[in-house]
């Protein structure tokens, strides 16, 4: 019963969210656009969680160490429609939920940054017959939104990435080469 409360409450928070942010009749590199930009002004990334994920060595103990903490809400789309603070999947996500209430055709990606080896998650949105990059966390920036609809070679210097075999089945990887 919370579970299905949660993901009711969610979806609320969804629509309204796309009802604000999306102009009716947009264009999906409009709605992209919006969608990012509402994301962005709502919420900030969240440090402090951040640094406890990464503080503990053994992969199947960060997850403890996070919720212990309280920062669970920071890996999740709830975290941003709440008004909280969120690390890269907590934006990744909120994109996806809102780009799919939107109608538009996304995926969520996960991997690396080249540069420090780090794992991060952004997505793809697909239009006008090619799939487009969109970085929510990274166009949460002074400088942003330079991670907005660009092709996989547009992460270029300290933010090129490498997709990790994790996000989707290995045989369907390059369906989803942003060119």
């Amino acid at each position: 019963t919370e579970y299905a409360t949660h993901q009711e409450e969610l979806h609320a928070a969804v629509v309204a969210a796309v009802a604000e942010a999306v102009p009716a009749g947009a264009s999906p590199a409009r709605a992209a656009t919006a969608i990012n930009d509402w994301i962005v002004t709502k919420t900030d990334y969240n440090d402090p969680a951040y640094e406890v994920s990464v503080s503990v060595d053994d992969p199947y103990e960060w997850w403890p160490a996070v919720s212990a903490a309280g920062y669970a809400y920071a890996w999740e789309a709830n975290g941003v429609f709440e008004g909280l603070d969120v690390v890269c999947e907590g934006y990744a996500t909120a994109f996806q939920a809102m780009a799919l209430e939107s109608g538009l055709d996304v995926v969520y990606v996960t991997g690396s940054i080249d540069d420090s080896g780090e794992r991060h998650a952004w997505n793809k949105v697909r239009y006008g017959g090619a799939w487009h990059n969109v970085d929510p966390t990274w166009n949460d920036t002074p400088w942003a939104p330079q991670y907005l609809l660009i092709p996989d070679s547009g992460f270029t210097g300290s933010a090129e990435r490498t997709e990790d075999e994790y996000w989707i089945v290995d045989g369907n990887a390059g369906r989803y080469t942003a060119g």
